[in-house]
């Protein structure tokens, strides 16, 4: 899809900004080296934060974001923003649901349910960030718009930190659900 190669072009083109402040900043990585961590997926910051680490430049993945890449760091930038309805809408043409991932305190009722009117699906209620008042806060207002609820780890294939794969238990009635969503969407499209 073109979309999806336009954004893998910025998501090149930011990491190549982030790299040339790194090493403005005497942190001689490369864009080379960043592409190779990301092994052809989406190249992000965890990529760099992993280039960083394995020269020695931080002593941690987490210090990466702490003192450079991390937002209002010497080496922050924003990525490019999709408008929602478009993305919801991309989305939706492969033939997947959309999930707000790891919404946190943002999710008010109101935010919710303007996202469904733009034809969201989901809202990822478990998550490694979500204490336990907010998964029920998020699972609430999630079933009253009338959309599934999601969790996952939020791991980024760092062995490090809190977040590892499976380290999340999603109800499997919830991916039940979803299974469902997309069927039914699979089967309108047809």
């Amino acid at each position: 899809m073109i979309a999806l190669a336009d954004l893998r072009q910025q998501r090149i083109a930011r990491a190549e900004k982030i790299v040339a402040t790194l090493n403005a900043h005497s942190i001689p990585i490369t864009l080379d080296a960043v592409l190779k961590e990301a092994g052809g997926g989406a190249v992000g910051r965890p990529h760099i934060a992993r280039v960083m680490l394995a020269g020695g430049y931080v002593r941690e993945f987490r210090e990466a974001f702490d003192k450079w890449i991390g937002w209002g760091r010497p080496a922050y930038m924003a990525k490019d923003k999709w408008d929602v309805a478009d993305a919801i809408a991309l989305v939706h043409k492969a033939g997947g649901i959309a999930v707000w991932a790891h919404p946190g305190e943002s999710a008010t009722p109101t935010r919710i349910q303007r996202l469904a009117d733009a034809g969201l699906d989901a809202v990822e209620v478990l998550h490694p960030s979500h204490p336990p008042y907010l998964v029920q806060r998020l699972f609430d207002h999630t079933e009253k718009a009338g959309l599934l609820p999601s969790g996952g780890s939020d791991w980024h294939g760092t062995q490090e930190g809190p977040r590892k794969l499976g380290g999340q238990l999603v109800p499997k009635v919830w991916l039940d659900w979803q299974d469902a969503k997309v069927s039914a969407r699979a089967a309108a499209l047809a």
